[in-house]
């Protein structure tokens, strides 16, 4: 995942360079073999809860074959999820990939808000903690 999310975070840190981040939303969905990044800017306009409104949803355009490299690590999280169900546990992890250094140098070239924040959320509960925090 780590190098998955280095290649999109930079590729896009060159894309909006000088517009500020204000979520950077990490959408895992083991059921469908389905990784999506989403970034929120602040001069967006749309609600911030409705991540499907963004402007940027999606951007990873990962169900389009725009994230290849995130591929294997998809197909791998629906093996998991076929044997464990842990949707947690799946969440929680890559949460903590982008704590890793490499990502956080990415993150550092972006242009972040001041309430700037990572979110890693449960699709299919509406009270979903955020699994980054």
């Amino acid at each position: 995942m780590e190098k998955s999310l280095l290649e999109l975070l930079q590729r896009a840190a060159l894309e909006f360079q000088g517009r500020e981040l204000l979520i950077l939303d990490i959408g895992i969905f083991p059921w469908h073999s389905s990784i999506e990044l989403s970034l929120l800017f602040s001069d967006d306009q749309c609600a911030r809860d409705d991540i499907a409104a963004w402007p940027h949803y999606d951007y990873s355009k990962f169900n389009e074959g725009g994230w290849c490299s995130a591929q294997p690590v998809a197909k791998q999280l629906a093996c998991e999820w076929e044997k464990t169900s842990d949707i947690v546990g799946i969440l929680k992890r890559e949460a903590q990939v982008v704590n890793l250094p490499s990502i956080q140098e990415v993150l550092s070239s972006f242009k972040l808000a001041e309430e700037f924040r990572v979110q890693v959320l449960n699709s299919d509960d509406s009270h979903s903690p955020n699994y980054y925090s």
